[in-house]
């Protein structure tokens, strides 16, 4: 996830640093799921994401 091409310089130096904890929203894959239904992401995005998140160690939060 941190290097994804978009992020900035100070973004991945967090996200890589092994000390800091990443979160993310329930309520972010709710609205993957929901623009998925509407056609406006690729059908495997929120399958992509799920294991995304579990690879690299990020916590959820709750909504």
């Amino acid at each position: 996830m941190a290097n994804h091409p978009t992020l900035g310089e100070g973004a991945r130096a967090t996200i890589s640093d092994p000390a800091v904890s990443v979160f993310v929203s329930a309520a972010t894959m709710w609205e993957i799921s929901i623009k998925r239904a509407l056609g406006k992401l690729e059908g495997l995005v929120l399958l992509t994401a799920d294991r995304r998140i579990h690879r690299y160690g990020v916590k959820i939060l709750g909504v």
